[in-house]
């Protein structure tokens, strides 16, 4: 007999923690396998192998200065006061996550994530700024200029809107043949001779008056040569996200992508004096000078080295932050291991 209970059998504190299950002495304040307190954890009775298995062994000493307590060679924290021990200590277990720090590493990871990200970001913001500000005003650059009713006109801007949607569709996929640089180059080269034809048609001398009429089907192949860069670009743009980013920066990488185009889409709304002075076609003629700083900065800052670095690095992150988590899962499986046993 011993402690009451059955011969062979000792009293003992089992962790209630999910996935650890190990029965502790029944001085112990907290499990030595998990941390977790074991206030208000009833003692029960156990073989008495499962608790002195681990008692064999050099013992090891509490780190605390206040604590000192000299646990049983297995353990990974204090009994006394949950304090990590081995390695549990060294991989960081014990330190709670500050919910502050949780809400502003993103933004921390991000501000390191590489250059080649950031020129995608900026690229991002301008042509969003440009998209919104052309779309803006299409439906009155085909009444003012074209001569179409206000149908008409909407019928053309579903053209470019409708057109978007469909041609990622099937264009989307450039960026993994060509690469995400070549992919954005080209995208915004077409995209360009589509917005100087659109702001270039009016002074074309071109008869309007009907969606069939020389002046809107010149205004028509620009729209098209636009949808046809921009089903390339945006797809082009978040694989780029996804090759330049982690598990840790992904996430924020593709919420910055989102806010820019939103951003883009807002300054717009300070436009309308240029608008009200150089008219709508000369105003094209400015979204079309923004298109430009688009494509030169995403030529310099886009470079093929740039973006091989980010990738590699990327790849070799990911690579590291796997190999981190296979570490933590298989210290967390260990106790029950040990416990099983």
């Amino acid at each position: 007999m011993s402690n009451g209970t059955d011969e062979g059998s000792i009293q003992a504190k089992p962790c209630s923690q999910a996935g650890c299950g190990h029965n502790n002495p029944i001085e112990a304040q907290f499990c030595t396998q998990c941390g977790k307190s074991l206030a208000g954890v009833m003692p029960v009775s156990v073989p008495s192998d499962e608790v002195a298995a681990g008692a064999g062994g050099a013992r090891k000493v509490c780190p605390d200065a206040q604590c000192g307590h000299e646990n049983t060679a297995d353990a990974r924290y204090c009994a006394r006061c949950g304090e990590p021990l081995g390695a549990a200590r060294a991989t960081g277990e014990d330190k709670p996550k500050s919910p502050f720090r949780e809400i502003v590493q993103p933004f921390i990871d991000l501000a390191h994530a590489p250059r080649a990200l950031w020129g995608i970001n900026l690229a991002y913001l301008l042509e969003g700024f440009v998209y919104f500000g052309m779309i803006m005003y299409l439906a009155m650059y085909f009444n003012k200029y074209v001569n179409l009713n206000d149908v008409q006109a909407g019928h053309m801007v579903m053209m470019l809107t409708a057109g978007i949607t469909i041609s990622m569709f099937f264009l989307g996929g450039r960026a993994d043949k060509w690469g995400v640089r070549f992919a954005i180059l080209v995208a915004f080269c077409i995209m360009l001779t589509g917005r100087i034809l659109l702001a270039a048609a009016p002074s074309f001398g071109l008869g309007g008056g009907s969606l069939l009429s020389p002046l809107n089907l010149v205004a028509l192949v620009g729209i098209l040569l636009i949808v046809t860069g921009y089903g390339m670009y945006q797809p082009a743009a978040y694989a780029g996200v996804r090759q330049f980013t982690t598990a840790k920066t992904s996430a924020m990488g593709f919420a910055m992508l989102y806010a820019l185009m939103n951003l883009g889409g807002f300054l717009p709304t300070f436009f309308s004096p240029i608008r009200k002075a150089v008219g709508i076609s000369g105003a094209y003629w400015v979204y079309c000078g923004f298109t430009v700083i688009a494509l030169i900065c995403t030529f310099i800052i886009l470079t093929r080295k740039t973006v091989n670095a980010a990738i590699a690095s990327a790849k070799a992150e990911r690579e590291l932050e796997t190999a981190a988590e296979g570490k933590t899962d298989a210290v967390a499986e260990s106790p029950t291991t040990k416990s099983d046993s």
